[in-house]
């Protein structure tokens, strides 16, 4: 059925039923009363937080890489800290890096010991952070130069790849020491 006589049937349904474009949001759960509910407004990102294997090795990488600036290295241990981050008897170490206006949060889990990261960028939950860089070729060189490995070469987006927003931008994939994916990012000119 083609898209016309569709929206033509659902719109004599409506009118034979009595519903109205509200009531129907609100049987298929899009109430605005309910979305209403769930909006919270942050002021912005404060941190992105990874847990790594080893504190010293990460700071390193990420250090050497985004040239940013330890805020602090703190330890963290507790009961509060065991239940917000639900796993028992949990104890970290933790650095915070600036990076321009975003902080990365490092975090090494010294009891319980953490499972390694095997997610592949599809998988739910994968995330990646995506650092913004002038000249993508020059990071790509420098990095595989420090034994960084790359999924691919930076990549240019084309009309081909019906991305309209990102065309001309260019990318490259990587892992950090423990494998969790980042990404560089060189917007169009």
């Amino acid at each position: 059925m083609n898209r016309r006589k569709l929206i033509g049937r659902l719109a004599l349904l409506m009118s034979m039923t009595g519903l109205s474009t509200s009531s129907l949001a609100n049987l298929a759960g899009n109430s605005r009363k309910n979305s209403k509910t769930m909006k919270a407004k942050a002021r912005s990102v404060h941190h992105i937080g990874i847990p790594i294997k080893n504190l010293d090795v990460s700071l390193k990488f990420y250090q050497d890489f985004l040239e940013g600036k330890v805020q602090f290295i703190n330890e963290m241990i507790g009961q509060g800290f065991s239940d917000g981050v639900q796993v028992p008897n949990a104890k970290c170490r933790f650095a915070m890096l600036e990076i321009g206006n975003t902080i990365i949060e490092l975090i090494e889990y010294t009891n319980p010991l953490g499972e390694p990261y095997t997610q592949s960028n599809n998988d739910l939950g994968a995330i990646h952070i995506a650092f913004e860089v002038d000249d993508i070729h020059a990071v790509y060189r420098k990095l595989q130069d420090g034994g960084v490995k790359f999924n691919a070469a930076p990549y240019t987006f084309k009309e081909e790849d019906k991305a309209a927003d990102v065309i001309g931008a260019t990318f490259a994939y990587f892992k950090d020491p423990d494998g969790i994916q980042l990404e560089i990012f060189e917007a169009a000119k």
